[in-house]
């Protein structure tokens, strides 16, 4: 058990009496988290903006909806046709990343491009909602972001993964509601990914392996709206009303501050 509480001490980076006490009391919840979440870089994974903790929803910085879901879940699909159908209504969050940009990537559309200490510049100035490090690079969405929108009149959408899920319920600074997406089974997201017929058979055993992880992981947060994806237009169809409905609540709180 000791050695749990300095392992789980170092990572979280708690006060010395408070984490003990608190991780005693949330041991199993905790260990899961840790062992269920080791692709990521745990000493980059963060307890952003702590003073920004514990905000009612009068403090919150900014409306937004948040999305996760695994790789081959029809997430994107979704996203997409969301995004379609309502046109000028909502705003795609934009993440900054220190990960080179692909041929078909542009800087201010699909990411943010920025260098490493740029990045750890606005992580020192907690410029973050929420960060993280994947497989060496920095992701993370600019509290700057969110706010832009807001004043735009546009209702941001966060694509995250369950890592960022915990981090931004962790800080708790954004009025937002959560979606998960996922397929009925571990097979019917395997034959998913066959078909988009660009993956190999060992980045599918590894994308099945973190789905395993993430699923498990869903358990333990907190989700408005779960869609069980296996029909796409009956599941874009609860999205749709889902959105809408966050849609007329966000038009009349813009109103209020008119």
């Amino acid at each position: 058990m000791n050695n749990w509480l300095l392992k789980i001490s170092s990572i979280l980076n708690f006060n010395h009496h408070y984490n003990h006490r608190y991780i005693l009391n949330n041991i199993e919840k905790i260990k899961s988290r840790i062992m269920s979440t080791n692709r990521y870089d745990h000493t980059t994974t963060t307890t952003i903006n702590k003073n920004l903790n514990n905000h009612n929803n009068n403090n919150k910085i900014a409306n937004a909806i948040v999305v996760c879901g695994p790789s081959g879940s029809g997430k994107t699909t979704l996203l997409n046709m969301l995004f379609e159908h309502f046109k000028n209504e909502l705003k795609f969050s934009i993440s900054h990343t220190t990960r080179k940009s692909r041929p078909n990537e542009i800087n201010g559309k699909s990411y943010y491009f920025v260098d490493r200490s740029t990045f750890e510049q606005m992580i020192t100035n907690k410029e973050f909602v929420e960060y993280s490090q994947f497989s060496g690079n920095y992701y993370g969405t600019s509290i700057q972001e969110l706010i832009a929108n807001e004043k735009s009149g546009l209702l941001s959408v966060l694509d995250v993964d369950i890592r960022g899920v915990i981090n931004l319920q962790k800080n708790n600074i954004l009025k937002a509601k959560y979606i998960f997406i996922k397929t009925p089974t571990l097979q019917f997201l395997e034959s998913n990914l066959r078909k988009r017929g660009t993956e190999t058979d060992d980045s599918i055993s590894v994308r099945l392996k973190h789905a395993a992880e993430d699923l498990k992981q869903a358990e333990t947060l907190h989700f408005d709206l779960i869609i069980e994806n296996i029909v796409l237009n009956d599941s874009f169809e609860k999205l749709r009303q889902f959105v809408q409905s966050e849609l007329t609540r966000f038009k009349e709180s813009q109103k209020t501050k008119l």
